[in-house]
């Protein structure tokens, strides 16, 4: 029975992969884990993001290995929690942020992430490009926080 979301996140500080078992029924977090990058893969990343000219073929290079690497980091960490992959409904990621400016005469928001891979390398459901698709709808690219503080602290106490 697939109840569970799977969520990563990585931030700009390039410090690692954060995942986060959810059950989105009872906001309960089942488990939660941090890898930290391997360093090669960390120096590609940060090049990128502090590059104003990127080769395209850097970008889908990196961009593989990343997703790769998340893959391979979701599968190890499902085998420690004993968490078969038929109990996810889907892993949710938004990819490594290489870019953001979500306002002014042309707003965008750049994530690194390929979801076609990851989809095909775990056989699980991948969301991805929330962050765009927010910014497209005119935010600020964090579109999962406004529900998810409305469902901790939208009742008193």
């Amino acid at each position: 029975m697939r109840r569970l979301i799977l969520g990563l996140m990585t931030g700009t500080s390039l410090d690692g992969l954060d995942l986060a078992l959810l059950d989105p029924d009872t906001l309960e977090c089942r488990g939660w884990a941090v890898h930290s990058f391997p360093c090669e893969l960390r120096q590609a990343l940060r090049s990128l993001a502090r590059s104003d000219t990127i080769s395209l073929q850097a970008l889908g290079t990196t961009e593989t290995r990343y997703s790769y690497w998340m893959a391979q980091r979701v599968r190890l960490q499902l085998h420690e929690w004993q968490v078969q992959p038929g109990e996810l409904m889907a892993v949710a990621c938004h990819g490594q942020t290489l870019h953001h400016a979500p306002t002014g005469e042309a707003p965008f928001t750049f994530q690194l992430i390929n979801p076609g891979l990851m989809a095909a390398e775990l056989e699980l459901p991948v969301v991805a490009d929330f962050r765009r698709t927010d910014v497209a709808l005119g935010g600020q690219g964090a579109p999962l926080v406004p529900p998810f503080h409305q469902a901790l602290f939208g009742e008193a106490g």
